[in-house]
């Protein structure tokens, strides 16, 4: 998947000479420690060791943490724009209905779609582009338990959903884990598949559209300047009302209109590209 880096507006995605991360810098300091301590003080090393690795457990779970690799969580600059991200579709019968009102509303989002879906409803992502919408990578099947597996697993589900979305006319450069879990393999990975992770800022804690009540109210309750919102279009169970759920979505876009907030696409924001439209492959 080679493309033209000498192009201006790929300048800041980290293909060549990646910066450190804290997991390198932390990683190489807390050897040097270790190893003083350990001839300073055999049980202040243990703690030492014990704290690096308590870290090392957590670190896993806290994307905004950005430990293991660079992750864009919010514009880096002072604005007054937002962007709406929707992760885990397209659904069926979720993902129409939104982008019917976003359609309504001018509001353009970018979706964080999985292989799968995408092969099963490839009439919606036509639409997603269509319509000025964009699209990310967000893995083939969705595993949960992903950032667990082989490094060879890790890169054939994110490689497997470029394929699709590369047969629906698209290239994405934007990643974003399942559940937000991340681990020192990904790095490296997107590296070589000429990717970045995106992670978010905002969340309402909606546990894939499994709690919605005061959706809405929820975001606008915290949400500010520079916010990479994330949100899901997808129908859970049974119990999940589409209705109730895109009252909570038309009252949320009124709500950052009132704020004077402006909802923008993801790329105008980090001030990099998501994706690209190419000639579909076979």
């Amino acid at each position: 998947m080679s493309i033209n880096k000498s192009d201006p507006t790929r300048k800041s995605l980290p293909w060549s000479n990646p910066p450190l991360t804290k997991y390198h810098i932390v990683s190489g300091v807390s050897i040097i420690v270790f190893a003083g301590l350990f001839w300073i003080n055999f049980r202040f090393a243990l703690a030492f060791a014990a704290a690096y690795l308590l870290l090392i457990a957590i670190a896993p779970y806290t994307l905004k943490l950005a430990f293991f690799l660079p992750v864009i969580n919010k514009a880096s600059h002072s604005t007054n724009q937002i962007a709406l991200t929707f992760d885990d579709g397209p659904d069926p019968t979720v993902t129409g209905p939104l982008l019917d009102l976003l359609n309504h509303y001018q509001i353009k989002a970018t979706f964080f779609i999985t292989g799968r879906k995408a092969k099963e409803l490839p009439h919606l992502i036509q639409r997603m582009i269509q319509e000025g919408h964009e699209v990310g990578n967000h893995t083939q099947h969705h595993d949960v338990f992903l950032m667990l597996r082989r490094k060879h697993t890790i890169r054939k589900e994110i490689e497997d959903c470029q394929k699709q979305l590369l047969s629906e006319g698209i290239k994405t450069f934007a990643f974003r884990p399942p559940v937000g879990i991340t681990n020192p393999k990904l790095y490296h990975i997107l590296i070589q598949l000429e990717m970045y992770c995106v992670g978010f800022s905002c969340r309402p804690c909606d546990f894939g559209n499994r709690k919605t009540k005061n959706l809405g109210n929820r975001i606008l309750s915290k949400i500010k300047g520079g916010d990479i919102v994330l949100l899901h279009d997808v129908k859970p169970n049974r119990d999940f009302s589409e209705t109730n759920w895109l009252a909570n979505m038309e009252q949320l876009l009124n709500g950052l209109n009132e704020r004077q907030l402006q909802v923008v696409l993801l790329s105008t924001l980090i001030n990099r590209p998501v994706m690209e439209k190419i000639t579909p492959e076979p």
